[in-house]
């Protein structure tokens, strides 16, 4: 079942590419600027506090967490370079806004494009399948997806496909079984139900 709010806590995060030479990243609180901010892992060069505005340097791709006085964070994904898809009879591409295509279900050789600025409420379920490659910069948001479902299209296609009932397909938003040759890469999950990446009996991922 889904817990309840007071079980949980909301988090901040933000993704973006790193220019090549880096850049700097400000957070502008403007008069609720908090009073301390720290960096984990703490071996990583701390920000810096100006006015309203703290600032950190970033050169490379990498991923950390902000943390303020007060008890809120900031997770930052500092991504490298994307190289865009070309489009094709083969490419599923989500464009920048909100989806809502529930089960995704690809053939072999299919590329799915989840571009930066899309969020998509749906999972990927790939049964059987081969040379599928799942990228971008976006968002799969699995908060509204069910948690046990027997009656979710996902479900019932692994199903048909193993013979077998799959009750968390509903809300993970990858979930692979005896695929071969599976690239994931660069999408943000979010709020997977129970694991962000069911992987089953697959090779080559």
């Amino acid at each position: 079942c889904q817990r309840s709010m007071d079980q949980t806590r909301l988090s901040a995060f933000a993704g973006f590419d790193v220019p090549r030479g880096g850049g700097t990243l400000e957070l502008d609180f403007g008069k609720a600027v908090p009073e301390t901010a720290r960096i984990r892992p703490f071996s990583r060069v701390q920000p810096v506090r100006k006015g309203s505005v703290w600032s950190v340097r970033i050169d490379r791709p990498e991923q950390f967490v902000m943390e303020f006085s007060g008890g809120g964070e900031l997770h930052v994904f500092a991504d490298p370079p994307w190289e865009d898809v070309p489009d094709g009879p083969d490419v599923i591409r989500f464009k920048p806004g909100v989806h809502r295509p529930g089960a995704i279900i690809p053939k072999s050789g299919t590329t799915i494009v989840v571009e930066r600025g899309a969020v998509v409420h749906g999972n990927f379920v790939l049964a059987g399948v081969e040379d599928v490659k799942i990228t971008g910069r976006g968002i799969v948001d699995g908060s509204t997806l069910p948690r046990i479902d027997h009656g979710y299209p996902g479900v019932r296609y692994l199903a048909s496909c193993t013979n077998r009932w799959y009750s968390v397909c509903g809300s993970g938003p990858v979930f692979a079984v005896d695929g071969k040759r599976l690239e994931i890469e660069g999408v943000t999950f979010l709020d997977a139900g129970r694991w962000a990446m069911n992987i089953v009996r697959c090779d080559d991922v």
